[in-house]
């Protein structure tokens, strides 16, 4: 994943495909960095991998 700047607020970033390998992934990473995330996911059947964050 590329860097990802620090700032002193919790900026939002939006990640498409929260519910595959790579999305999963993705949205963890950036929750412990400490960024709130928004997950786009395909249908709703899969989207219970992915655990609402902050």
């Amino acid at each position: 994943m590329p860097a990802l700047p620090s700032t002193g607020s919790n900026p939002t970033i939006l990640i498409t495909g929260a519910n595959g390998y790579i999305g999963t992934w993705a949205v963890k990473t950036t929750l412990e960095r400490g960024y709130s995330v928004r997950a786009v996911v395909r249908t709703e059947s899969p989207a219970g991998r992915v655990k609402p964050g902050r």
